[in-house]
C-alpha cells in the first residue's frame, strides 16, 4: 500500500506499475499531497496495462481534460482494478468532463467498487443520469457510494429508473447502495417509492440484488414510511437497511447559543433544541417503524436495522414481535423510547443484538431486555437505567436464562447504591453468560472508593466478566456513540 512518499514518489510508483511489482495492490494519493494533472495522467497510463493494482484512491485531486480522458482509456483497458475513488468536490459539476469518465466506466469489466462519495453531483440530473446509464450497464460493479453529493428531488427519477431497471441476460451484480447525507426530501422518497410499486414483477430488478441500502441524512420526512414500505417489498434481497435521521427536515447550521453561555447552559440548550426536532419527527419515525415492522412480517430477508435520530416513539414498536423472523441487529439511537418499548423489543425473539443509546428507558425496560434468551448485546448508554439498587426489596432477579453476554449501561446516572445491588446479583450467578459490562460515565468522585471495592470483589469471584467504570461523567464525550 502506498500512502505518500518523499520527492519522485510518483516516479516509484509508475515503475511499479509498469514493473507490476505485487506489493502494489493498494495506490491511495492522500488529498493533501501536491500533485498535478499532468502527474496523475502518467499514473493513470501505467495502471492501463497493471494487473496487480486492486485498489486506486485519488479523492480529493482535481482533473482536466487530458487526465480524464487517459483515465477513461484505461477504465476500458484494466480489468484488474477492483475499488476506484476519483476526482474531488467538483467533479460532477463539468457535465461534458464527467461524461468522459462514464463513458470509460461503462465499458470497464473489472471494477467492484465505486467511490463518488462527495463529488459534486447534487442538482444535475443530466450528470446523475450518465452516472446511472453508465453503471447499469457494468457487468461487475457490487458497491456504489454516492454520500454527500446533495442529491436532490431533481434527481431521483434517475435514481428511480435505476432501481427499478430489469436485467436481461443476467443478474444484476449490484450488492451495495449508499445515498446517505444527501438532500433526497419527501417529494423524491414519494417518487422512488411509486416507481417501484408500479414494477408489478420485481424478479430482475436492479433493486431486488441489493444486500444493503443507505438512505441516511437525508430529509425524507412523510416519505420514508412510504418508501420503506416498497423497499421492504421489492428489495427481496436486503439485509442492511440504514434509515438514520430521514424524519426530521433538513436544517440549515444550527445557531449557537451566545458566547457568555457556560458549559451547563450551552448543553441545555441543544438537547432542548435536538428533543424539540425529535418531537416533530415522531410522527413520521412512528410511521417509518410500523411500516417496516409490517413488512417484515411478510418478509424475512431484513437482518440489520438502522433507525436512529428518527424521534420514533414506543408506540411505533407495537408490531414489533415474535411474528418478525428475520431481524437479528436494530439500531434506534437517539430516539424517544421508554419502558413499554423495551418491553415490546423483548418479544422480538429473532433479536440479537439492539443498541438503544440517548432513549428515556429506565430499570423496568432494562430488566424485560435482560429477562430474554435470545438478545446478545444491549446498548443502554444515556438512558435513565437508575435508582434499581434503592427499593424495598434491592435484591435484583438472577436472569438466569438470559442471553446476554455484553451490556452497555454508562452515563445512566448509576450510584454506588446500584452498583452494590448488581454486583450482588452478578456474584450470585446471574446474568450466566454476561462478558462485558460497560458502566463508564456513571461515578462521582465521592463514591469512587466503594466503587473500587465493588469491582475488586466482583473480578475476584467472577473473573470472566470484563468491566470498564472508570471515566468520570464529566470525562465522557456528552455526545451519543457514533453511528
Amino acid at each position: 500500500m502506498a500512502w505518500g512518499g518523499n520527492d519522485g514518489a510518483v516516479d516509484r510508483w509508475i515503475k511499479q506499475l509498469e514493473e507490476n511489482d505485487p506489493k502494489l495492490v493498494s495506490l491511495h494519493i492522500l488529498s493533501f499531497r501536491r500533485i498535478n494533472t499532468t502527474e496523475l495522467t502518467r499514473i493513470f497510463k501505467a495502471v492501463a496495462s497493471n494487473t496487480t493494482l486492486k485498489e486506486l484512491y485519488c479523492s480529493g485531486h482535481g482533473l482536466d481534460r487530458m487526465a480524464m480522458e487517459q483515465l477513461s482509456e484505461t477504465l476500458t483497458l484494466n480489468d484488474t482494478l477492483e475499488l476506484l475513488n476519483i476526482g474531488n468536490a467538483t467533479l460532477g459539476r463539468d457535465i461534458s468532463l464527467f461524461s468522459i469518465f462514464c463513458e470509460g466506466l461503462a465499458v470497464n469489466e473489472g471494477l467492484k467498487t465505486l467511490d463518488l462519495e462527495n463529488k459534486g453531483l447534487g442538482k444535475q440530473p443530466q450528470t446523475v443520469g450518465l452516472l446511472v446509464k453508465s453503471i447499469q450497464q457494468h457487468p461487475t460493479l457490487q458497491h456504489v457510494y454516492l454520500g454527500r453529493n446533495e442529491l436532490d428531488d431533481l434527481t431521483t427519477d434517475a435514481l428511480a429508473q435505476w432501481l427499478t431497471t430489469t436485467t436481461t441476460n443476467k443478474a444484476s451484480s449490484l450488492r451495495c447502495v449508499r445515498l446517505n447525507m444527501n438532500a433526497i426530501s419527501s417529494q423524491g422518497a414519494y417518487s422512488i417509492a411509486q416507481a417501484l410499486s408500479d414494477k408489478q414483477q420485481d424478479d430482475g430488478l436492479i433493486a431486488s440484488t441489493l444486500e444493503e441500502l443507505d438512505l441516511s441524512e437525508n430529509p425524507l420526512m412523510d416519505g420514508a414510511a412510504a418508501l420503506a414500505t416498497q423497499i421492504c417489498t421489492k428489495c427481496t434481497s436486503l439485509c442492511t437497511l440504514k434509515m438514520t435521521n430521514v424524519c426530521k427536515p433538513k436544517e440549515d447550521d444550527m445557531q449557537l447559543p451566545p458566547p457568555a453561555m457556560d458549559s451547563e447552559e450551552m448543553e441545555r440548550a441543544l438537547e432542548s433544541h435536538n428533543e424539540a426536532q425529535l418531537e416533530k419527527a415522531a410522527p413520521f419515525g412512528n410511521a417509518l417503524m410500523i411500516a417496516i415492522c409490517q413488512g417484515m412480517k411478510n418478509h424475512d430477508h431484513l437482518s440489520s436495522l438502522w433507525l436512529d435520530q428518527n424521534g420514533i416513539e414506543s408506540s411505533g414498536l407495537v408490531d414489533l414481535d415474535e411474528n418478525i423472523k428475520g431481524l437479528k441487529t436494530l439500531h434506534l439511537r437517539e430516539n424517544r423510547i421508554d419502558n413499554t418499548g423495551a418491553i415490546y423489543l423483548a418479544r422480538c425473539t429473532s433479536l440479537q443484538h439492539v443498541e438503544l443509546g440517548g432513549n428515556v428507558i429506565g430499570s423496568d425496560g432494562l430488566a424485560a431486555l435482560l429477562d430474554t434468551t435470545t438478545l446478545g448485546y444491549v446498548g443502554l448508554f444515556n438512558n435513565q437505567v437508575r435508582g434499581f439498587g434503592h427499593t424495598d426489596k434491592p435484591e435484583l432477579p438472577r436472569f438466569e436464562t438470559s442471553g446476554v453476554h455484553t451490556l452497555d449501561i454508562g452515563g445512566n446516572g448509576i450510584d454506588l447504591q446500584d452498583v452494590e445491588a448488581m454486583v450482588r446479583m452478578l456474584l450470585d450467578n446471574g446474568l450466566p453468560r454476561l462478558m462485558l459490562l460497560e458502566m463508564g460515565g456513571n461515578v462521582e468522585d465521592n463514591e469512587m472508593e466503594g466503587w473500587d471495592q465493588m469491582m475488586k470483589q466482583l473480578k475476584d469471584q467472577r473473573p470472566t466478566i470484563q468491566v470498564t467504570w472508570k471515566r468520570l461523567a464529566k470525562e465522557m464525550d456528552s455526545s451519543k456513540p457514533p453511528i
